[in-house]
C-alpha cells in the first residue's frame, strides 16, 4: 500500500529553515586534501536560520510537521545535556508555537526532564530530575 492510498501516512513539512543554504568553494582545503581546487564545496546548513542551524533542521521540518498534522500539541525528544537536536527541537517548538519536552541525560547519568519548555527566556515552566 502506498502513502497515496493511506494519506494519514504521508509526511507533512513544516517550514522551519531558510532554503536553499549557500554553497561555498573550498579551494585551499581541496588543495590540501588532493581534489582539484574547484571540486570541493562546503554546504552551509549552519545558515538555515533556525537556532544556529545545521542538518537537523531538515529532519525536524518533516518530523515536527508530520506530528502537528496528526494532531500533536507537544514535541518530545531526548538526548545528552548539550544535544544540538534538543536545542533545535526547542527552537522548532518556539517557531511553531507548541510546547516541547526535553529528556536530557547529564554525564553522571542523571536524567533531567524539561516539560512545557519554551525557548523564550530559556526558562522551563516545570523541570524535574530523575535517576
Amino acid at each position: 500500500m502506498t502513502t497515496a492510498e493511506r494519506p494519514e501516512q504521508t509526511p507533512t513539512r513544516a517550514r522551519l529553515g531558510s532554503w536553499p543554504t549557500p554553497l561555498e568553494p573550498a579551494p585551499r582545503l581541496a588543495a590540501a586534501l588532493g581534489p582539484d581546487p574547484g571540486d570541493l564545496w562546503i554546504k552551509h546548513d549552519d545558515l538555515s536560520g533556525l537556532g544556529g542551524g545545521g542538518n537537523k533542521v531538515r529532519k525536524l521540518e518533516w518530523t515536527a510537521g508530520t506530528a502537528l498534522a496528526r494532531g500533536a500539541d507537544v514535541l518530545v525528544t531526548t538526548g545528552a545535556a548539550q544535544s544540538n537536536h534538543a536545542r533545535l527541537t526547542a527552537a522548532a517548538g518556539a517557531k511553531l508555537g507548541v510546547d516541547v519536552v526535553l529528556v536530557l541525560t547529564v554525564t553522571d547519568g542523571t536524567v533531567v526532564v524539561l516539560e512545557r519548555f519554551r525557548l523564550v527566556g530559556l526558562a522551563p515552566a516545570k523541570a524535574g530530575q530523575h535517576r
